[in-house]
């Protein structure tokens, strides 16, 4: 008899065994859920990035294309150049040919399309330091996806990210 009565006390254990194991199974769901959610973020960031390296690369080899080695005058063409200012016009040269007054501004007009359709609030300039003789490439993107624009490469939250690239010719 004793032995009833220690089995009708243990009655609706299994119950709670079985919340406590789903609660666990829960708990364990829920980090692999957000892990997955941070590999995706950080792909996200470095598939950014990557592609702000080759969007640099890209214009220094249009500034070297561009540039006459035996000609010290042209070094600074390309200097003080934004994407923010590019015009759709500027491509009228592409299927005509671009003369060397045209390039500078074709070449404005698409690596700014390009900075713009690859990357999130994607901008990108370029700066020609005459004392160092030494050209500066950066582009900026909002790397957070949280509205962040401007001018600003701290890389704080709220800022820009960039890549900035420099090189001499």
């Amino acid at each position: 008899m004793n032995t009833l009565a220690n089995r009708n006390n243990q009655n609706g254990v299994g119950m709670i065994e079985v919340l406590v194991a789903l609660f666990i199974l829960a708990v364990g769901l829920l980090g692999v859920l957000a892990m997955q959610a941070n590999s995706i973020k950080g792909s996200q960031k470095s598939q950014f990035s990557t592609q702000a390296q080759f969007l640099a690369q890209d214009m220094v080899d249009r500034i070297v294309a561009f540039n006459d080695i035996d000609d010290p005058n042209d070094d600074d063409d390309y200097d003080d150049l934004d994407t923010d200012d590019a015009d759709a016009d500027d491509a009228a040269c592409a299927a005509t040919g671009c003369d060397a007054a045209a390039q500078k501004a074709y070449d404005t007009w698409d690596w700014g399309t390009q900075v713009t359709s690859r990357l999130p609030n994607g901008k990108g300039t370029v700066e020609y330091d005459d004392t160092d003789d030494k050209y500066v490439v950066t582009v900026m993107w909002d790397s957070e996806l949280n509205g962040a624009t401007g001018e600003d490469c701290t890389g704080a939250s709220g800022q820009m990210a960039c890549y900035i690239l420099e090189f001499k010719l």
